[in-house]
């Protein structure tokens, strides 16, 4: 328990840098593993023909990542994750019984070289073209996930969802098979300029915009009926353009809350643009918490324990913003926010905001409505 959350809050750091970074993804997928006691972890996409289109590989031995790519993409575990929802976390021991699998080519010749036998497997999209998963794998004599390490993992799908939207986001290209899939794990996306002019906005952020009425599309960018709200998103997309990470933001507008992640694209990153715009420009990503119709068990709690001034605070930390950034958000100072996170970490027995997140940043959102 000590192990995972003591990495919570740099491993989602890494995660979301991983995001903006692509070629991070090995160094973060493996420190996850880490953090659950295991070898090694793998994210991948598949065509409808079993043919691989993306890898992200954390410390899996090279030589049977090449055999499972070769003869064993259409494995007993990935056939049994056809038939599991999108992003349920399912031990491999619910797939196929042990004994079984160590009678298997796959367990001979992908497993068996690491000395692997366990893994905890989730789909984390689906799409007309691709399918793309995530593993973690323990070795054997280490035996399977336990409470805890599987509860750890179901907590960090959803940022390793989000994350992995962003960078297939910044990857795209005219006609790529990913293409049909980043819209479906980053939800509403628009890139905008330095000015906050609308370059691009996806489907989904058009609909979202008729759907909700809290802001308007145009070539003039979003522009949001509260302007506090359409200023705070300016001058993070401004922070992202001069050099800034990642920058995760809650906007809100009347009784709509949005959760918005923002990432830069230098020029050259721009050329998956229809037409490409060939200037600094900032993806954003925005979530609409309305179709979230439920919380997590810990969320309920939370509830039942904080009260409304520190369950406001601890939302909007549990996405990961700093400190600064919900006193800003909320309009309180600084030394009353950290009061209040003080006080939700002792009500909710935990001492760090990467176990807050890791807590109560398990939203999952309606698949009709994402």
């Amino acid at each position: 328990m000590g192990r995972c959350n003591g990495m919570g809050e740099q491993l989602l750091d890494e995660i979301y840098d991983a995001g903006a970074r692509p070629e991070l993804w090995p160094a973060a997928l493996s420190h996850l593993a880490s953090a659950v006691g295991a070898e090694g972890a793998v994210m991948f996409g598949f065509s409808r023909a079993r043919s691989l289109i993306l890898e992200h590989n954390g410390s899996l031995d090279p030589a049977s990542s090449a055999n499972f790519k070769a003869r064993h993409l259409n494995n007993a575990w990935v056939q049994g994750m056809a038939q599991r929802p999108t992003d349920y976390l399912v031990l491999s021991e619910e797939l196929i019984r042990l004994r079984e699998l160590r009678r298997s080519a796959f367990f001979d010749e992908v497993l068996r070289p690491g000395g692997l036998g366990h893994a905890a497997l989730a789909t984390l999209t689906v799409g007309p073209n691709i399918t793309i998963q995530f593993s973690v794998h323990k070795r054997l004599t280490s035996g399977s996930f336990n409470t805890t390490e599987a509860l750890h993992l179901r907590r960090w799908l959803p940022h390793l969802r989000r994350a992995l939207g962003v960078s297939l986001r910044l990857q795209l290209s005219s006609g790529s098979n990913i293409e049909s899939v980043a819209d479906r794990l980053v939800c509403a996306a628009f890139t905008l300029n330095r000015d906050g002019d609308l370059i691009e906005a996806n489907l989904q952020a058009q609909h979202l915009a008729v759907r909700c009425g809290s802001f308007a599309l145009s070539r003039d960018g979003i522009r949001f009926r509260h302007p506090d709200t359409h200023r705070k998103l300016l001058q993070a997309v401004k922070r992202v353009l001069d050099g800034a990470p990642l920058q995760p933001l809650l906007l809100t507008d009347g009784e709509h809350r949005f959760d918005v992640m923002i990432a830069g694209l230098k020029g050259r990153d721009t050329c998956w643009l229809n037409p490409p715009c060939g200037q600094a420009a900032a993806v954003v990503i925005m979530i609409d918490l309305r179709h979230y119709p439920a919380v997590s068990e810990s969320f309920q709690c939370a509830q039942q324990q904080l009260t409304a001034a520190e369950l406001r605070v601890a939302r909007i930390a549990a996405l990961g913003v700093s400190s600064l950034e919900v006193s800003r958000t909320l309009e309180l100072s600084l030394n009353t926010v950290k009061t209040h996170l003080r006080r939700v970490y002792q009500k909710l027995d935990i001492h760090r905001q990467g176990e807050l997140v890791a807590l109560l940043g398990s939203w999952r959102p309606d698949e009709e409505s994402a």
